[in-house]
């Protein structure tokens, strides 16, 4: 390990990653690719789940991966200004 990817991986602030990384969309691809004739179906499922992906930290250190098209990832916390009353 050089000095410089000590000091990279020392700045480097993991709660202020929101979004996936656009090369997941490219591994989303080739995995559709892959899949042959179901391709189009594939494809378009992976691209709603990319597009829906997002990740939240919280103040205690534990993070969360939300997938919006349905499958939660992990345990979400819930929020009490989102219940209609």
């Amino acid at each position: 390990m050089t000095i410089g990817a000590v000091s990279a991986a020392a700045s480097f602030d993991p709660t202020s990653i929101t979004r996936p990384h656009p090369r997941l969309m490219t591994y989303y691809v080739w995995l559709s690719v892959f899949s042959l004739l179901a391709f189009p179906v594939t494809l378009l499922a992976l691209w709603i789940r990319y597009r829906t992906m997002e990740f939240r930290s919280t103040t205690k250190g534990s993070g969360s991966a939300r997938d919006c098209s349905g499958g939660a990832r992990s345990t979400w916390p819930t929020d009490a200004s989102r219940t209609s009353t």
